[in-house]
């Protein structure tokens, strides 16, 4: 458990949106993502990367978003 960081960047590297901010107990969790973007406004088809951050470690993972 801790603080959690999971956010969302263009290819580019631009910040999309913030999915989760937060400190949270161990376990398990999902989270889905809608593609949109932090105002809520549809992003292109394409490739973004989810960045997972926590006092240990952190991971990026490519996505791809098909409309």
């Amino acid at each position: 458990g801790g603080p959690i960081e999971l956010v969302i960047y263009s290819a580019l590297g631009q910040k999309i949106k913030t999915l989760v901010d937060d400190v949270l107990p161990p376990g398990h969790y999902s989270i889905k993502w809608d593609g949109r973007d932090a105002r809520g406004v549809n992003v292109a088809s394409g490739v973004y990367l989810a960045q997972l951050r926590t006092l240990a470690d952190q991971h990026v993972r490519k996505l791809i978003l098909m409309r």
